[in-house]
């Protein structure tokens, strides 16, 4: 299954076709720690392991820009489908500049696909082990992750979504994995 993405971001294209399922996954949880469910997820102490990559399809999957500009991220989000819908121009149709405007757009969605919480999927600042998914990283996200104040800001941009979704009482998860089979998550809303 693949997105079709432009290299806007500069993200090479394998990247960008994989960017909405490279750890994915809906927060079913099974209630007893190793046991696979049956949407293909299962709990590890703190994290979520996707097993089926097609559970986050149906869920409130998101993933950010690689833009080098020094702003605020883009969040986009992919559709049921895994796909990003685009205008006729080329832009995300469904792309916000605030964690609100994300919000107000999740509230709108079916109840099946936002019981789960958000996750934020294709992200690098918060793998556990960056060195051992370098092949998997363009050229262009090495330079961004070599740049202290791109981190920084990009971990801002985080930070202020979990405060949002704190306060709207909904989870957020994030991939501390790439890959497309057992990929973990950890939750960062408390």
């Amino acid at each position: 299954m693949s997105l079709y993405l432009t290299a806007v971001f500069g993200v090479r294209r394998f990247m960008l076709r994989h960017a909405a399922v490279l750890g994915c996954v809906l927060a079913l949880g099974a209630g007893v720690q190793g046991v696979v469910a049956a949407d293909g997820l299962r709990r590890s102490g703190q994290d979520l392991i996707a097993e089926d990559m097609y559970a986050v399809l149906a869920g409130f999957a998101i993933f950010a820009d690689y833009s080098e500009e020094p702003r605020p991220v883009s969040w986009m989000v992919s559709g049921a489908d895994g796909r990003v819908e685009r205008r006729a121009d080329g832009s995300v149709v469904t792309s916000f500049d605030t964690p609100e405007e994300l919000l107000a757009y999740f509230r709108t969605q079916a109840k099946e696909r936002t019981q789960r919480g958000i996750f934020i999927t294709g992200e690098f600042t918060h793998l556990r082990n960056p060195a051992a998914f370098e092949p998997l990283m363009s050229d262009h996200v090495k330079k961004l992750l070599a740049s202290p104040s791109w981190v920084a800001n990009r971990k801002k941009s985080i930070d202020q979504l979990v405060q949002a979704c704190e306060r709207a009482k909904i989870d957020l998860w994030v991939n501390v994995t790439l890959g497309g089979k057992d990929v973990r998550f950890r939750k960062l809303t408390r």
